[in-house]
């Protein structure tokens, strides 16, 4: 009977605050490998913090900000005539180019962003969310590597399809772990490798756990690799440089070292030894021939004629997939960059706004960490390691969507907005 009167008294001390941030961390833990459900405890948190916050929303200036772009992308929508070609074109394709649906990958995201902001509010926190991701890539990585090695080829569903781990077999070889596309898994790796490094320098204690913690990252770099991503290479490279300032002589040249090592070793040995270590399909799209007549280019060209025509409403949310799929014959559902994609839907303004918005707070960010008052380089990454790594993350993945869209999987936009708020926390302080 005493336990049971303790148990209910411990219940009662329990604050909301502490149940917002507790159904964040399991949100985070679960968001690569069960975003679904990981969605449900993040949409709790979420509310724990619009409740707790609700007398300050609108005396933050990004907030009031994040409203007025809304109104823009609606006022968008609204404009956006639903012509009969259009409904033809649906009915033909099977997809939908309603313009509201578009709505649903921004405006919940920018309510999540002064949510999160409450969970993010001090360096111990952004370490405890930063250790949850991390431990949620430890799925990601067993997923991949059975499916590269073992040929454990999905799809893998559980409750009913509501988790769902694809382990695709595809044809030119690439890791693409849980996700549909090797990219997506590109991304997410890459944005995460900041917080491996930055626990492998955090920690105290045994030569057994930092060599654990080694391996780790050897791990998360080389799943990376497999995916056979430009752009993920391209935000590892990123995140190595920023996590290195001010530049240390002696990790620039081993990094250097291990990738002339890497294309060494494919230029002269891979074909005698009849190993494959790393994918031929990464090495292949990095010759100067692919990179010249890689679609994108053509899709970016096209891209800035479709603002051109309609600079200052857009063509309505979603609707890239039909101007470009009504007079191409190659399929592609998106425009390859954010900033692009949104001036195609919403507008040139909106598009402008967004990027300003998210460039503003990598300036000050970077400012903050990274320069001391006479605007030189600061050593102090004992200090601020994991706000270091969390600024290197946010650029890895915002880099990511400039020359690609990972976005609108959930995963990826859930997990930008969370390091936006993190890095507005780093920035601002919170009133």
């Amino acid at each position: 009977m005493n336990k049971l009167i303790n148990l209910k008294f411990n219940l009662k001390v329990i604050k909301p605050e502490e149940i917002g941030f507790i159904t964040f961390i399991i949100g985070t833990f679960l968001l690569f490998s069960a975003p679904l459900i990981a969605s449900i405890f993040l949409i709790l948190s979420i509310i724990v913090g619009f409740f707790l916050q609700k007398n300050f929303f609108l005396k933050d200036k990004f907030n009031l900000f994040l409203i007025f772009v809304s109104f823009l992308m609606l006022m968008s929508c609204i404009l956006f005539p639903i012509s009969e070609e259009v409904i033809i074109y649906e009915s033909k394709s099977g997809l939908s180019t309603n313009p509201y649906i578009g709505l649903v990958n921004w405006i919940p995201l920018f309510m999540s962003f002064w949510g999160f902001q409450f969970v993010l509010d001090s360096k111990k926190k952004r370490q405890i969310c930063a250790i949850s991701l991390l431990c949620g890539t430890i799925p990601l990585l067993f997923s991949g590597y059975t499916q590269y090695f073992f040929n454990w080829y999905g799809p893998y569903q559980l409750f009913n399809g509501l988790i769902i781990w694809f382990q695709k077999n595809n044809p030119e070889g690439r890791l693409t772990s849980v996700f549909n596309n090797p990219n997506y898994a590109g991304c997410i790796f890459s944005a995460i490798w900041p917080f491996f490094y930055a626990t492998f320098r955090n920690i105290k204690g045994k030569l057994s756990s930092k060599f654990i913690l080694l391996i780790f990252n050897l791990l998360l770099i080389y799943a990376t690799l497999l995916t056979a991503s430009r752009n993920a290479l391209g935000a590892l490279i990123i995140s190595f440089l920023i996590l290195s300032i001010p530049l240390n002589r002696k990790y620039l040249i081993i990094s250097a070292s291990s990738f002339l090592a890497i294309f060494f070793y494919n230029s002269l040995f891979r074909g005698f030894l009849k190993i494959n270590f790393f994918p031929s399909y990464l090495f292949e799209k990095l010759e100067y021939q692919n990179i010249l007549n890689d679609p994108r280019i053509m899709i970016w060209k096209n891209s800035l004629l479709y603002i051109i025509d309609k600079p200052l409403t857009g063509w309505g949310g979603n609707n890239f997939s039909y101007i470009w799929n009504n007079t191409n014959k190659e399929y592609f559902g998106h425009s390859h960059s954010i900033p692009l994609e949104l001036s195609i839907q919403y507008g040139v303004v909106t598009s402008l706004a967004i990027t300003g918005m998210v460039s503003l707070l990598l300036f000050l960010s970077f400012k903050k960490l990274f320069l001391g008052e006479d605007l030189k380089f600061i050593n102090n990454q004992n200090k601020d390691n994991f706000d270091r790594a969390w600024f290197a993350s946010a650029s890895s993945i915002i880099f990511s969507n400039l020359i690609d869209i990972h976005y609108f999987d959930l995963r990826v936009s859930i997990l930008i907005w969370i390091l936006l708020a993190g890095l507005k926390n780093i920035t601002y302080v919170r009133t």
